[in-house]
């Protein structure tokens, strides 16, 4: 409806909202300007709950990243996306970095073809979230990066995240105290430098590796039934399907952690920020699911 019939989506919204006169909602926007203090049409962003905390891009990535200097660990940024829906902020730390030759035996990169056996290096990093629009909480979630091919493996099971609720809000311009505004932030960075504690240590990546490698290792009899169930059963569209097999073959690793990588690094071919991510948060899955069909 809104992208072909806006006038029935209007319908249908102020239908649903004359049946709960009483209920309300935080409406985020963008205010229009038709030139220096004349205003103009303006964009709404989002429906939200009267109770959602406002938690903006800008204030969690500057509070994160004072969390990621108070730890003292050397990093750097080495991708940033920002979707109507979310913002992504990718870190790694080459300074930790371990040996997973029983991960990378046998795999090429499908973009140069690089070996995995030359190259067998992993390094720790983690990704930083966040949603102004209510489509997710912050989050900071461990992920390794591969280094032959820059693959992505993010452990979503270990993620660290902040949701967005607070106390119910007053009708009227919402205006985020200075004291509940310092506290929020004071707790984002505290949480990060934890977080950037935990994931940017050895131990951390070889556990994490480690627990990988044995399913990763199981020979695939039939790698296109594999891939075909493994998508199937992640809801993985069949146009992205394709090109994981593309990406798989491409990979030369006829096993379970052949389809883990072949899912990581169509993720880095696709446009939209937010699928890649999504698609990313899958890898993990695939592996064990790729694993369990043979």
């Amino acid at each position: 409806m809104r992208a072909e019939n806006v006038p029935l989506l209007d319908e249908n919204v102020n239908a649903w909202m004359r049946q709960e006169p009483e209920r309300r909602f935080m409406l985020r926007a963008f205010r229009g300007e038709n030139g220096p203090g004349m205003p103009g049409e303006g964009v709404a962003r989002a429906l939200l709950s009267d109770s959602y905390k406002l938690m903006d891009n800008l204030d969690m990535l500057l509070a994160a990243l004072d969390g990621v200097e108070q730890s003292g660990h050397p990093t750097r940024i080495t991708g940033c996306d920002l979707t109507d829906r979310r913002m992504y902020v990718r870190v790694e730390s080459e300074a930790v970095a371990i040996q997973a030759r029983n991960l990378l035996r046998g795999y090429r990169s499908p973009f140069d073809g690089r070996s995995g056996d030359e190259l067998p290096m992993i390094s720790a990093g983690f990704v930083i979230t966040n949603s102004e629009v209510g489509a997710g909480a912050y989050t900071i979630t461990p992920r390794a990066v591969i280094q032959v091919c820059r693959n992505g493996l993010t452990e979503t099971k270990d993620v660290m995240r902040a949701v967005h609720l607070g106390g119910r809000q007053d009708e009227g311009v919402v205006s985020w105290s200075g004291q509940t505004q310092r506290k929020t932030l004071e707790l984002i960075t505290s949480k990060t430098t934890d977080a950037v504690r935990t994931f940017l240590s050895r131990e951390y990546v070889e556990a994490k590796v480690h627990a990988m490698e044995a399913a990763a290792g199981k020979t695939l009899d039939e790698p296109t039934k594999t891939i075909e169930h493994v998508t199937k059963s992640l809801s993985i569209g069949n146009e992205t399907k394709d090109r994981i097999l593309s990406h798989f073959i491409r990979g030369g690793q006829m096993t379970a952690g052949g389809v883990m990588q072949a899912v990581t690094s169509t993720a880095q071919t696709l446009t939209d920020a937010d699928e890649a991510a999504a698609l990313e948060a899958l890898a993990i899955p695939a592996l064990t699911a790729a694993a369990a069909h043979g």
